[in-house]
């Protein structure tokens, strides 16, 4: 719970701070304002963040994540957006527990690629509050230490993919006609009966994006 409110806090605290970095680019008002009623488009996208694993086995170390974003908007109604997002992301959390009273096992998701769709919501013409959803592999790395905490060797090493659902929302705002910021909270749920995995992967992200405009 403590890992969840730090995450909420961290992406609410930074976006004021990063939409006033980029409030003197602001082009003018009223082409901001049909940034999202006219945002057909191919949206290349970096988030940057924070993430850390869900987990009632050991303890968690959180660390920085990364994740690139394909993404394809279009409006559906005045008011809705629709689209996808293809994804790939890197991680640096892990999670450690005892395995037994000579060993450590520790757990790591090293990446992670998916795609997800994506519903948002104008609440006012620059500014959008979307809700996203999909699956998810994640490619994990297992080992096992011994009492020097040295791997004991190479077959103790295991390395495997695993499928999982993505669940995520956040907000979106337009500066310019092509630029915009996003703040996001992201969850990643894997098989929670498998002895190899955390129960999911949650992650707070910022970022900056572009987008290529789409003209019919």
């Amino acid at each position: 719970m403590k890992q969840i409110k730090f995450l909420v806090i961290a992406v609410v605290s930074f976006l004021p701070i990063l939409a006033s970095c980029v409030e003197p680019l602001l082009v003018d008002q009223n082409k901001r304002e049909e940034s999202f009623l006219n945002n057909k488009g191919i949206d290349l996208d970096l988030e940057l963040g924070f993430s850390s694993f869900i987990n009632d086995r050991g303890r968690v170390n959180g660390g920085f994540t990364e994740k690139f974003i394909v993404g394809y908007n279009t409006p559906l109604t005045p008011v809705i957006s629709g689209g996808f997002e293809v994804y790939l992301q890197h991680n640096d959390t892990q999670c450690i527990y005892g395995a037994s009273e000579y060993t450590v096992a520790v757990f790591h998701l090293d990446w992670n690629m998916g795609i997800d769709l994506k519903v948002g919501f104008v609440v006012d013409p620059s500014t959008l509050v979307f809700v996203r959803a999909g699956v998810d592999q994640g490619r994990f790395r297992f080992n096992y230490y011994g009492p020097s905490t040295v791997a004991m060797n190479n077959g103790h090493m295991i390395r495997y993919k695993m499928l999982g659902g993505a669940f995520g929302a956040g907000v979106e705002h337009n500066f310019s006609d092509q630029w915009f910021l996003k703040g996001a909270l992201d969850m990643k749920v894997y098989d929670p009966s498998s002895s190899y995995s955390p129960l999911g992967l949650l992650s707070g992200v910022v970022s900056i994006g572009y987008q290529f405009p789409i003209h019919n």
